[in-house]
Parts: structure tokens; sequence; C-alpha cells
């Protein structure tokens, strides 16, 4: 078993230190990739939450060997715009963005499991700058299958 020794520091929310939210010194990382799909991402790497979510209390039976965790939390963000409107997004301003809404949204949700504050996230998320809807009435899920049968389908 590997335990690393990792160092984390508060960090504000609405001016304030958050009392149970830290994230980890010096190891954040922010990168732009321009490729032929036009990409970019902010990956936050590190965090821990001492308090006020945990992933718990789920269904355990002999083959079980998940232990109760309360402790990191990964989150990255994508997104691809059109290659013609490249060198219009202000990638300072959406980088920081996304950093605000996902330390403030991990700081203080009170969540039972990690899928659902990462839920909470998106939930924040302003995609009216890109012409997209961010509500649950207006989204298309897509089920991947890895032998299609159509059956039934014309």
């Amino acid at each position: 078993m590997l335990v690393p020794d990792l160092s984390f520091g508060e960090f504000e929310i609405d001016g304030q230190l958050h009392p149970h939210s830290f994230l980890r010194d010096g190891d954040e990382t922010r990168r732009v990739e321009t490729t032929v799909s036009c990409s970019g991402q902010v990956s936050i790497e590190s965090r821990l939450k001492s308090t006020g979510s945990a992933f718990t209390n789920f269904h355990r039976y002999e083959y079980t060997t998940l232990q109760d965790v309360y402790l990191l939390h990964h989150a990255k963000w994508t997104y691809s715009p059109e290659k013609s409107k490249i060198q219009e997004i202000p990638f300072d301003d959406v980088a920081n963005s996304v950093r605000e809404i996902t330390l403030s949204t991990f700081a203080t949700d009170n969540s039972a499991s990690v899928q659902a504050t990462v839920d909470q996230m998106g939930e924040v998320v302003n995609l009216k700058p890109f012409n997209l809807l961010n509500e649950a009435k207006d989204m298309n899920i897509f089920q991947p299958i890895s032998d299609p049968s159509y059956l039934g389908l014309e």
C-alpha cells in the first residue's frame, strides 16, 4: 500500500478561508491543447475535504473491497470550440471560472458521494455563451454499446 505524504492548504470561498476544505499546495496544472479537435482543459488534480462529504454507507457484501473514503477528489473539465473561433476564446477567464466553480462547489456541497458533487459542479456551469442549454429537459443521453444488434430498427 502506498500512502503519500501530501501538503494541503485552505482556500477562500466568498473571501473567507473555508474551514474544512483544502487544496493541494503546488500541484495544480492548467493546460490548453490545440489540435484538430481544438480542445482545452483545466485540471485540478487533488483536493481534500475533511468533513461534509463522504463516500460511505454503500451496499456491502462478502466481496466488497472498497473502504469508506473521506479524502481526495479529482475533476477535469473539457470543452471543444469551433476551429474558426479559437482565437476569440478567453482562455484565462474560462480557466479561472472553472477553477472557481469546482472549488466553491467542492467546498460547500454537503454530499454523500463524489458523483453527486461532480453533478452539482456541472449544473453551475453557464453554457449560454456556447449556445448550449444546461437543463435536464434539454439533454440527450447516448448509451454506447459494444455490439449493437439494431433489432427492430429500420
